[in-house]
């Protein structure tokens, strides 16, 4: 029991290992040129105990941890949820409101790499652990 619970915590450190060098390969800025701000700072996000790789900021609030970004095309992207949701999330999701709201990409200490700000955006796909969001503008910093 106790090998098969570590093994899996290895194979998910690995996962995110991966997908974190990957993030940062394909990103077009370095660590250097972006704030240092920790996603730990705030609400759910203290959880410093694992590394994650991406954090969602509802009103410049951390409000939860998500496993990945993607499909962005025009004006949609997709975050896949993680196993914890937090309610202000997943209120902001069910509302139909545009909101705008920030994901950023964090490194091995929930540091902020990048970060992408979707101005006035709204859920328009929800389901599967997945949400697509449709929005007006991105800024990246």
């Amino acid at each position: 029991m106790t090998s098969s619970i570590n093994r899996r915590l290895l194979v998910a450190g690995a996962t995110a290992t991966a997908l974190l060098t990957l993030s940062v390969f394909c990103g077009s800025a370095n660590a250097s040129a972006a704030p240092a701000t920790s996603a730990a700072a705030a609400g759910p996000c203290r959880d410093t105990l694992t590394s994650h790789n991406f954090a969602v900021y509802l009103d410049n609030n951390c409000v939860e941890f998500i496993l990945e970004v993607s499909g962005m095309t025009g004006n949609t992207v997709t975050l896949v949820r993680g196993a914890a949701h937090s309610q202000a999330f997943t209120d902001f999701i069910l509302s139909s409101r545009r909101k705008n709201f920030s994901v950023a990409l964090l490194d091995s200490q929930n540091r902020t790499i990048k970060q992408y700000n979707f101005r006035n955006a709204q859920a328009i796909r929800y389901g599967g652990g997945s949400v697509t969001f449709q929005f007006q503008e991105i800024v990246i910093s």
